[in-house]
């Protein structure tokens, strides 16, 4: 996109198509999409470059968008940064060149992630799902693509871990997650609720625990049991 003054601003192939809202000042630009500020540039502009841009099919704006970040200048110490995210089929989801596992869980999700000091907190659906180090040192963080501040404070955590049903078969396993569960042929035919924790399975006779299981399969799609 070409500027007064021969300045451009360059976008990401993923936004070819997309209509962005384009803010300017004296000194900024912000960027919106779908009404969300995803980059903040400093810009100089006079008053003669606003009035041409008007001439041409601008329109008066109204009070800069909040949470902007400018990479030309450093983050106060304290800025905690937002940045939105979808994660790939690998449950991978990048920054900058630094990519970040978030899990299986978060396959294909769109997600926040909110870094404040040396944690990251990870956002998905309103929730605060995970917490994992920050990738990106505090320096860094304003060059991120989408980068922005915030104050708001952080979401609660799910009230439980989800659960779900499932019958054990006469060979003693179930399947959950494209993931074969072995309680033991003692326990064949009985319906049996499954903890969905981070990393494991634990498998619940109703109040007794029979057997926990690390996580190895896909996220869970099916919480209750088969009616055969």
């Amino acid at each position: 996109m070409m500027l007064p003054q021969n300045q451009s601003l360059k976008f990401s192939p993923k936004l070819v198509g997309r209509t962005v809202t384009v803010w300017l000042s004296h000194r900024t630009v912000d960027v919106l999409l779908d009404g969300q500020l995803i980059r903040t540039r400093t810009m100089s502009f006079t008053d003669a470059d606003l009035h041409t841009l008007l001439l041409r099919g601008g329109r008066p704006a109204g009070a800069e968008p909040q949470g902007g970040i400018s990479a030309d200048s450093p983050l106060a110490p304290t800025a905690v940064v937002e940045i939105d995210r979808k994660a790939t089929k690998d449950g991978v989801v990048s920054l900058g060149r630094t990519p970040v596992a978030l899990g299986r869980d978060l396959i294909g999700k769109n997600v926040t992630l909110r870094m404040d000091g040396s944690i990251m907190y990870v956002i998905h659906a309103g929730l605060l799902v995970k917490t994992l180090p920050a990738p990106i040192p505090h320096e860094q963080r304003a060059k991120l693509t989408g980068a922005r501040t915030s104050t708001a404070p952080l979401p609660p955590p799910p009230s439980q871990p989800r659960q779900a049903i499932r019958r054990i078969g006469a060979d003693g396993t179930f399947s959950i997650a494209r993931q074969k569960l072995r309680p033991g042929i003692a326990h064949a035919g009985k319906t049996v609720t499954v903890i969905i924790e981070e990393t494991c399975f634990r498998v619940l006779d109703g109040d007794v625990e029979i057997s926990t299981h690390p996580r190895k399969g896909g996220p869970v799609t099916r919480y209750i049991a088969d009616s055969r």
